[in-house]
């Protein structure tokens, strides 16, 4: 592939969004790091020609696109206008802002509508629970429970054992059944 000057631009405005801006500090850092490197090739080509002929020495020279001034417009000659065009795009990327996309996995919007039960229906829930076990456990004599253990890596890489525990087959939380435990204790010692 060829590098020019426009195929630098080109890779600079493809770090862009859609709305103007960019995504990450990253990409309005590449761009400006595209828009040196078209600066580099003007630099180069003009120190071939010209740089050695003048008067001025090679450290008169800007070595960066942030250091070009209009005093080094004789240094570029004819090809001033597109040093200045990419001084200006490198002042507008800066002055770009930086804007996160939305993320497009809904794990987030879907974790937020699991938990936005209100506390009352959790209190609720648990309460009707807790009355079903108990109800089961004075029917059967007793507690019938059963647990289920497995091991568990979470997104941190730490492994765990979490336990699932079933009331008469269904899934219960554990201080549901020790609720109930301690119920049907106090009811057999008359308290």
């Amino acid at each position: 592939m060829t590098r020019t000057v426009q195929s630098y631009i080109n890779k600079a405005f493809d770090k862009l969004q859609d709305d103007q801006t960019f995504s990450a500090k990253a990409h309005q850092k590449d761009a400006i790091d595209y828009l040196n490197r078209a600066f580099d090739l003007i630099r180069h080509e003009t120190s071939y020609f010209r740089w050695d002929s003048t008067s001025f020495k090679w450290s008169d020279v800007p070595l960066s696109l942030h250091c070009v001034r209009e005093k080094h417009s004789h240094m570029f000659d004819d090809r001033f206008d597109e040093v200045r065009k990419l001084s200006q795009l490198r002042q507008d990327f800066k002055a770009t802002p930086v804007i996160k996309p939305e993320p497009k996995d809904n794990k987030v919007t879907k974790k937020h509508n699991e938990v936005t039960k209100t506390v009352e229906e959790m209190i609720k829930d648990n309460q009707a629970r807790y009355n079903e076990a108990l109800d089961m456990a004075r029917l059967f004599g007793g507690l019938n429970v059963s647990v289920t253990p497995h091991l568990v890596t979470n997104e941190y890489n730490t492994t765990f054992t979490r336990c699932f525990y079933y009331l008469e087959g269904k899934l219960t939380r554990l201080s549901i059944i020790m609720a109930v435990a301690e119920q049907l204790y106090k009811d057999e010692m008359g308290l």
